[in-house]
């Protein structure tokens, strides 16, 4: 008796890359092969040559948009400080056993000092419909390339993009993703990475097809997703933005508020006075 496909697990094709050159490396070498990378130019922004390029040298013209959310956020950009009891010359209250030992440092007074907090990881998958413009996956990149700015700003940050999706049978999981190197946070090619939809529609589209064999590709839902990603990271305070597959997605029709949410549930201090 055959087995009910229903009874077995879907197949699960994954890959992380170290680097965004070895993704470029990777297009270079198994993209020009696959059906998707014969899209039209206008559908996905350019060609496949030049999304090669600009993953590998990046590209600071992509980094505006994300300037200018970010200017909305400035007054979150001092450093997160709490208080302690440090020994001092003068201070509110005597340290009596520095006193009686003799030394200088015989009082006490409260200073800020920086807090430190865990790693927030954030995970942007890249997976957007084709009912979403140029300019939508541009509103999306900006947004949560603000976001990790600011996160940034006061914890450490570690920054994932890439992209998954499973084939219309369901019959296998596709999921890739590459680091962005984040201390510094690498500007010019983490802007044009999450902004550009060349880079999703060409290098991004090509690597998911050569890794999984799909195409076209059927977004996975945000639990399934998690789990994957849970997986292949490992556990992290995490902010895990999924791609965008309806008109209505909150990153697109109101990219603040978005990064505001996000913000309350990954850095809540950072929100307080």
């Amino acid at each position: 008796m055959r087995k009910d496909d229903n009874s077995t697990p879907p197949k699960l094709n994954t890959r992380v890359f170290r680097t965004l050159t070895d993704v470029a490396n990777f297009a270079e070498k198994d993209g020009k092969n696959q059906s998707c990378a014969r899209e039209s130019d206008g559908f996905c922004g350019g060609t496949l040559e030049k999304s090669i390029r600009l993953t590998r040298d990046g590209d600071l013209s992509c980094v505006e948009p994300s300037n200018k959310l970010l200017s909305q956020f400035e007054k979150l950009a001092y450093q997160t400080v709490k208080r302690r009891w440090q020994d001092d010359i003068v201070g509110s209250t005597p340290n009596v056993q520095a006193f009686l030992a003799g030394s200088p440092m015989s009082m006490r007074r409260r200073v800020k000092v920086q807090s430190n907090f865990g790693v927030i990881r954030v995970i942007l998958d890249l997976f957007a419909s084709c009912a979403f413009s140029h300019e939508d996956i541009r509103k999306r990149g900006a947004a949560v390339l603000a976001l990790t700015r600011i996160l940034a700003m006061r914890r450490p940050v570690e920054l994932y993009i890439g992209s998954s999706s499973k084939d219309y049978a369901a019959h296998q999981r596709t999921m890739w993703f590459a680091r962005i190197n984040t201390a510094p946070l690498d500007l010019a090619h983490a802007a044009f990475v999450m902004t550009d939809p060349l880079f999703l529609r060409r290098v991004g589209f090509v690597t998911k097809e050569a890794i999984g064999g799909e195409s076209p590709f059927y977004p996975l839902d945000d639990g399934e997703l998690a789990k994957l990603a849970h997986s292949a990271f490992g556990p992290c305070q995490t902010v895990l933005v999924p791609g965008i597959v309806s008109s209505g997605a909150d990153v697109v029709a109101d990219p603040q508020k978005w990064i505001i949410d996000r913000i309350k549930e990954a850095a809540p201090e950072m929100l307080r006075d």
